[in-house]
């Protein structure tokens, strides 16, 4: 079932060629608070303050799941984070949630990224996406929220063995793995200043389990697969209980091997995206976003309402963009709409002939799903052939200013 509601909300990028480009986005609204103690640790994430988001809520996530577990142990840690996440007292923030963790109340905990709900394997059940559109002064400004049912999962994860992986010492240990360059640099930058600022405002309250929780930071680099493994290492090698990681679908699947493999826990914040390892199903694996066909019947409403009654898509050829790109041909024809064609690319090839491809067709709208990199040089491309958002209408899947600044 799908329904609409309005807000806005700004974030500032330099994108003025791309006026008129809409795409969905995650969700999230940042308290002021929140907002100001974002800009004290890092004030160059503030233009990708909604990055921050997830990360902020996946380590207040881990602190309570601690503290019902009344353990350090990855495995029992595990067993209780979906706990944390529905069916219990509401609260917002670590301190207000541990007072009632402490009386032995179940919680539900919500935060900024929204209502967090994880579900049975380990996924979460907010179908919720801010529908996001760049502005004539380059701005990206929120002109409404889209949301679509999670289906129940396929299959359950199974409950951690607490006999197997690393045992209580006494000692919490948070680590998180992200890039410090290539194209998810600025949300890397972000994201570590929203883990900072939930690490902070945890040991402000006493820490969990009565002592400060430690945070390790593994620095992967590019985001190669070399660098990710070594980060990995980093932060497995010192002691890490819960680990934080995985801004897209490789990252995400590299840290499922490494860090799970190693009975320790991953909570990845990053874009919607595909594992297909059986370690995912192990319990000990968490995404606080929606499986990506959510966001591909999300994105076709966003299209359909916007009066567009054909579209073409430009998809990733990998697994998240057959799974988002049939998830949005099924919702879109719900609305007697039509998918004139469905025109793959891979990370790392021009992207003249698919692009020429796709305007040759004539439709009201091009659909853009794949990651920064590919989506950006789509978008640029679009540009040199002078047929921007403003001439032909474009959406995205994952808007967001790293996405606006690939497409310069």
């Amino acid at each position: 079932m799908l329904a609409t509601t309005t807000t806005t909300e700004l974030v500032i990028s330099d994108a003025k060629a791309l006026a008129g480009l809409t795409g969905t986005s995650s969700l999230v609204e940042v308290p002021d608070d929140l907002s100001e103690r974002l800009h004290r640790m890092d004030e160059t994430a503030d233009a990708d303050a909604p990055a921050a988001a997830r990360p902020y809520d996946a380590a207040i996530v881990a602190a309570l799941a601690a503290e019902v577990a009344r353990s350090d142990s990855p495995a029992r840690i595990a067993a209780q984070i979906t706990g944390v996440t529905r069916g219990g007292q509401r609260c917002h923030r670590f301190e207000g949630c541990r007072e009632f963790t402490d009386l032995r109340t179940d919680i539900d905990y919500d935060g900024p990224s929204g209502e967090i709900e994880l579900l049975a394997d380990g996924q979460s059940g907010d179908g919720t996406f801010a529908v996001m559109q760049v502005t004539e002064t380059g701005a990206l400004r929120q002109i409404s929220a889209e949301s679509a049912d999670v289906p129940p999962p396929e299959e359950n994860s199974a409950f951690p063995d607490p006999s197997e992986g690393p045992k209580a010492d006494g000692r919490l240990v948070l680590g998180v793995v992200l890039p410090s360059s290539g194209p998810q640099q600025a949300a890397a930058a972000a994201a570590l200043a929203g883990v900072r600022v939930a690490v902070e405002e945890i040991n402000h309250a006493g820490g969990a389990l009565g002592r400060p929780m430690e945070l390790v930071r593994g620095d992967a680099g590019d985001g190669s697969e070399a660098n990710l493994d070594a980060a990995a290492r980093v932060v497995l090698d010192a002691g890490a209980d819960v680990v934080i990681g995985g801004m897209e679908g490789f990252s995400t699947s590299r840290l499922v091997d490494q860090v799970v493999s190693a009975g320790v826990v991953l909570l990845s914040p990053g874009l919607p995206s595909g594992v297909s390892s059986v370690l995912a199903r192990s319990g000990r694996f968490f995404r606080l976003t929606p499986p990506v066909s959510v966001q591909g019947a999300v994105l076709a409403a966003a299209v359909a309402e916007d009066g567009h009654t054909t579209a073409a898509l430009v998809v990733s050829a990998d697994a998240d963009g057959l799974a988002m790109s049939e998830a949005f041909k099924t919702a879109y024809e719900a609305f007697d709409s039509t998918v004139t064609a469905t025109i793959t690319v891979g990370q790392d090839q021009p992207m003249g002939p698919q692009v020429g491809q796709a305007l040759a067709l004539g439709t009201d709208a091009l659909v853009v799903m794949a990651g920064d990199e590919a989506a950006g040089a789509v978008l640029a491309e679009l540009l040199a052939q002078g047929q921007g958002p403003t001439i032909r209408p474009t959406f995205v899947a994952n808007i967001s200013p790293s996405l606006l600044l690939a497409a310069r």
